[in-house]
């Protein structure tokens, strides 16, 4: 055999040999690069295959690892918001990290906590406790609030531990009203407070406090500064209280007793009057009465004044004024003259005549509703006439105008009593005479009726 043929071959063996020694690196270098299979391994090369299916799948995350960040959710990755960073929903290896939720591309992640609900990874959310308490949390709490921080995790900072102000009446404690401030019915050390303790609890609406529950000094039993109105009797201060500031019911605005006697009227107390000087009243038959006060502070009932002559009923007693404003009338007469004359009670007859009749009666004073009535003489022929008018007969020789009294112009006996009606006759023969007869009475033969005039009390 040609050496150098001999040499060539071995020449050409030995590099085959290397080859098949450094071909497969190769080939994997250049698989990893390009992240593709290149080529596959013939079986029979063992272990090298094996090792070629694991730097495979290496490649495989390398290239995920390479191409997180750019925003695009690609094989391997969660999630791509564009960025390599932890801690924003996203993590550096662009999976989702827990209490996130990840959507699109690129993607946008959302914090859960905060959504009040439970998710994986939170304690809380929110007002969401998941029913727990500071009494079902870990610290051996006794009560107190607890609270959800920002990152959905218990916040115990206002848990209590066991002792005065966690809610609870432990032994020693006179009340308990889960916290550690006086002045609102339970002290900081867990003592009861009241009104009547000494102590001005402000919490509780005190005004001050005497350390007593007296309802007669200057600090009452409701703590409150005792003033006129508050219902309680300052001693030494006031009179009377009556809950209110009002005048007129008992008690005054100053808390000053009110009663009858005191010179106030206390209509709240149903008084009329208080010592009221007496005062004119109508009666019952309208004329001006009087009253006075009672011991009661009520008004008395109106008393009617004395009866006057005024052609009234003054004193309520059914009777147009007395007869003792009356004046009787008699009427007289001349069998010489056949004249007929009157003459009042208290004068005498004039000679020659005698009484006849008792006549009537007539105010003897004015009153209103009356009117005089004269009696007039004739010397001529001896005659007498009454009648309304001084002046008539002045033509015929009557002279004078006696007043007899005073006659009604109408019937206004209001009481009553008869009011009568006089008519005047004229004998006009020899005799000449005048007669004054009740209205309806015959007069005697020869007579004729004048007119019918003013009204009289009682023809008789």
């Amino acid at each position: 055999m040609d050496p150098m043929t001999r040499q060539g071959r071995l020449d050409v063996g030995f590099s085959a040999l290397v080859l098949a020694f450094l071909l497969p690196g190769i080939l994997l270098g250049c698989a990893r690069s390009s992240g593709r299979r290149l080529l596959d391994l013939d079986a029979s090369w063992g272990d090298a295959s094996q090792a070629d299916a694991s730097d495979g799948q290496a490649a495989s995350d390398d290239a995920a690892a390479t191409n997180c960040g750019d925003s695009t959710i690609d094989e391997g990755e969660e999630c791509d918001d564009g960025n390599r960073l932890d801690g924003d929903g996203c993590s550096s290896g662009c999976l989702v990290e827990e209490g996130w939720d990840c959507e699109g591309q690129p993607s946008v992640c959302t914090s859960l906590c905060g959504n009040g609900t439970l998710d994986p990874g939170e304690e809380c959310d929110g007002d969401n406790l998941g029913g727990n308490t500071c009494l079902t949390v870990d610290g051996g709490f006794s009560g107190g609030n607890l609270r959800c921080s920002a990152a959905c995790l218990f916040d115990t900072s206002g848990c209590i531990l066991p002792g005065c102000g966690d809610g609870r009446l432990d032994a020693g404690e006179e009340c308990d009203d889960g916290n550690t401030a006086s002045g609102d019915g339970c002290s900081a050390s867990c003592v009861r407070e009241y009104c009547g303790d000494g102590v001005v609890q402000e919490g509780l609406g005190e005004e001050c406090d005497d350390g007593n529950v007296s309802d007669t000094d200057a600090c009452p039993g409701n703590c409150k500064n005792a003033v006129c109105g508050d219902g309680f009797i300052w001693s030494g201060h006031e009179e009377c209280d009556d809950g209110n500031t009002a005048s007129g019911d008992g008690c005054s605005a100053s808390c000053v007793r009110e009663y009858c006697g005191d010179g106030t009227v206390q209509s709240g107390l149903g008084e009329e009057c208080d010592g009221d000087p007496d005062r004119n009243c109508q009666t019952a038959c309208n004329s001006q009465g009087r009253q006075s006060c009672s011991g009661g502070c009520r008004w008395n009932a109106c008393v009617p004044p004395a009866e006057t002559c005024n052609a009234r009923d003054d004193d309520c007693d059914g009777v147009i004024d007395t007869m003792a404003c009356m004046v009787h009338v008699y009427r007289f007469y001349n069998a010489s003259t056949m004249d007929h004359m009157f003459k009042r009670e208290t004068t005498q007859p004039d000679p020659g005549y005698q009484l006849e009749n008792h006549g009537f009666y007539l105010y003897a004073n004015p009153v209103p509703g009356t009117a005089p009535l004269y009696q007039r003489y004739s010397p001529v022929n001896g005659d007498h006439m009454t009648t309304g008018q001084p002046n008539e007969g002045d033509s015929s020789g009557y002279q004078g105008a006696e007043i007899l009294g005073y006659a009604g112009v109408s019937a206004w006996d209001a009481a009553g009593l008869p009011t009568n009606q006089h008519c005047r006759y004229w004998n006009g023969g020899a005799v000449g005479d005048h007669l004054t007869i009740q209205n309806g009475e015959a007069p005697p033969a020869g007579y004729q009726r004048d007119y019918c005039g003013a009204f009289f009390w009682g023809f008789y």
